[in-house]
């Protein structure tokens, strides 16, 4: 049996983070990524303020200050006092994964899945048995780790069209009758155009999700015939960090926003407070504090305007909301 003192599981952004902020000390650190490469993933791609205090070179990235809010087909245009900016997440994990290439004490292993969580140990998909002191899971919505400790979800989903196209701004859609308190949202990214929907499962099915997608598109006369078609669940139900000497970061933790699906910035924080909390350096989890603080201001929002049954009422409601992010100050306090 090889032995580790912390196993990572999962070579996401929070995955990554952690095994950054632990390269260089004198633990041996093991991550496990199941998928032979590391970074694709379906995700929006979308980077906040709050994604600032982590390197992520800006050639790398797109920047938009001007917002475009559709419902209706009335557009509405904000500008944020910091920049929406996107980056394709294969790009962000090729990034990181040479951030770590410079630590000896970091081993990456991909193409192998964890199977089973003994006590301090875990088993592979080849069988392998590896000891930890310290294991993490980054292994997204639908974490074996967070299976392992019997923590329940709370399921919202995002799908997209990957389209070849470049698109020159960001527009978010609204369309209360068909998504409710979901929305849809055109990120132009460096070499493509990520145009999806984020929605509540319990209060729309996919079909309906789908045929929401396509109206805006057409809409919006952008062709998706010919894009790549993907989707994933995004898990909001936050229920703790650390379990004894397990430790849940970003989708698997729970900590992305029901009301934005943000999870880059959200996951990194789970990352580093993680590793630091492991080291010794941090043990009161304080990016946390700070993650948490916003995802319960957006998911209050989120709240009310899930009691809102009339389509109408929540098209007030909306156009309210968008008025508000008019103001640097609102911008702020929801986490811009």
């Amino acid at each position: 049996m090889a032995d580790y003192d912390v196993i990572i599981i999962g070579g996401g952004p929070a995955g990554l983070v952690c095994a950054e902020t632990l390269g260089g000390c004198s633990l041996a650190v093991l991550l496990l990524e199941q998928k032979k490469t590391i970074g694709p993933k379906t995700c929006g791609g979308g980077l906040t303020a709050l994604d600032m205090s982590f390197p992520i070179p800006k050639k790398l990235t797109r920047a938009f200050h001007q917002q475009i809010f559709q419902m209706d087909k009335k557009k509405r245009k904000i500008r944020l006092r910091n920049p929406l900016r996107t980056i394709a997440r294969e790009d962000l994990g090729t990034f990181q994964v040479e951030r770590l290439r410079r630590f000896k004490n970091i081993t990456i292993r991909t193409g192998t899945a964890m199977t089973k969580i003994n006590e301090n140990a875990i088993v592979t998909s080849n069988g392998e048995r590896i000891g930890y002191r310290y294991l993490v899971g980054a292994d997204g919505a639908a974490s074996r780790v967070r299976n392992h400790l019997g923590l329940k979800r709370r399921i919202s989903m995002g799908i997209q069209y990957i389209l070849p196209t470049k698109a020159g701004r960001v527009v978010w859609y609204n369309n209360p009758r068909k998504l409710g308190a979901g929305y849809g949202w055109v990120f132009p990214h460096r070499k493509f155009t990520s145009a999806g929907i984020f929605f509540d499962p319990r209060r729309i099915n996919m079909r309906e999700a789908k045929e929401a997608l396509h109206d805006m598109l057409r809409e919006m006369h952008i062709p998706y015939e010919h894009a790549r078609f993907e989707g994933a669940p995004v898990n909001c139900l936050y229920e703790g960090i650390k379990h004894g000497n397990i430790f849940l970061a970003g989708d698997a933790a729970g900590v992305t926003s029901a009301l934005t699906g943000e999870g880059i910035s959200f996951a990194m924080a789970t990352g580093k407070d993680i590793a630091e909390h492991i080291l010794g350096t941090n043990t009161s989890f304080r990016y946390l504090k700070q993650i948490l603080k916003y995802k319960r201001r957006q998911e209050r929002l989120l709240a009310i305007a899930n009691l809102v049954r009339s389509p109408w009422l929540q098209k007030i409601g909306l156009v309210g909301f968008i008025n508000l992010l008019r103001f640097p100050w609102f911008q702020k306090y929801i986490g811009n």
